[in-house]
């Protein structure tokens, strides 16, 4: 299979063991197409394209700052938002804004009923389809779909955001992993803030106000977008991330420093401790051959000093 003409989405693995396998599933499910590269094959790939191609990506990641900068939202955002209007077009054109449905299980199974006028609902006939029938999947019914999907969403972003953050720090002049921790964490605790806070919006509309199906699904996707542009925007005004990468970045240089001290330090005392250590055992045998030789005087004989005597 052709990487460029298949992929709609590409991802990189970076997730070790289980949970790589865990996350690159979730990206998966809802009909995405993935294809995965190791850290490794990315690595040769940059190689490989030469300094136009590094460029290219340096291009396309300056893009992605701008348009940041300019409407507070990103491209993993803005790519999400228009995901999520194409299921609100569907479920609009499926049951209308006022309709209604609920979650049913029977056994291992899970319905979705829908409530109301049949006749206002022209491509749903029946009242009752399994909530896996490809024509109702778009509907998000109840607390337990909303966070699922808000789960599911943050998930996809997560990878997306390692991805981009990593090929971002791989190109820069000076990579640090302080610095790619500090923009994976901003990143992911901006997804992760906006779609719960989505999430909660839609629950409570659920639960308290009890409006319907698809006014719920806009005001979780709205509420989520807009709390994912406040705090860009805050990220943006006040340059929490910048001063927060370039604080670690310091204790990082700090601690760099006490460590080649603590080293040097550590050195010198083995040297010291070696050259002391040299010293006592050359006067020791200095102090046996001389107790030999004043021996072997007494006694009229002869001794060869040791060669230790002579040690440097």
């Amino acid at each position: 299979m052709d990487k460029t003409q298949h992929c709609r989405t590409n991802l990189f693995r970076w997730l070790p063991g289980e949970l790589e396998n865990r996350m690159a599933e979730a990206t998966t499910a809802d009909a995405h197409e993935v294809y995965i590269w190791s850290a490794d094959d990315l690595l040769e790939d940059l190689k490989k394209v030469g300094d136009a191609g590094k460029e290219g990506v340096k291009t396309l990641l300056e893009y992605n700052e701008k348009i940041k900068n300019s409407i507070d939202a990103d491209v993993v955002a803005l790519t999400q938002l228009m995901q999520a209007n194409v299921k609100i077009a569907r479920q609009i054109k499926l049951l209308g804004i006022t309709g209604r449905a609920y979650i049913k299980e029977v056994g291992k199974k899970k319905y979705i009923i829908f409530k109301g006028d049949a006749k206002l609902r022209p491509e749903l006939k029946g009242t009752r389809y399994l909530a896996e029938n490809a024509k109702v999947r778009c509907f998000v019914v109840g607390t337990k779909d909303i966070l699922e999907d808000a789960a599911k969403g943050t998930k996809v972003a997560i990878i997306a955001f390692v991805a981009i953050d990593i090929i971002k720090e791989v190109t820069s002049d000076h990579p640090s992993f302080v610095s790619l921790g500090v923009n994976v964490g901003s990143d992911v605790l901006q997804a992760v803030t906006a779609a719960y806070i989505g999430a909660a919006a839609g629950v409570f509309l659920t639960t308290v106000v009890g409006a319907p199906v698809v006014v719920t699904f806009i005001a979780v996707v709205g509420v989520g977008f807009a709390v994912g542009m406040i705090l860009t925007s805050l990220d943006n005004r006040y340059h929490l991330t910048e001063r927060c990468r370039a604080r670690m970045m310091g204790w990082e240089q700090e601690m760099e420093k006490e460590l080649a001290e603590a080293k040097a330090k550590i050195v010198t005392a083995g040297k010291q401790t070696y050259q002391a250590g040299k010293s006592y055992v050359k006067a020791e045998v200095i102090k046996i051959d001389k107790y030999y030789q004043n021996a072997a005087n007494m006694i009229g004989g002869s001794y060869a000093q040791s060669s230790w005597a002579f040690m440097p």
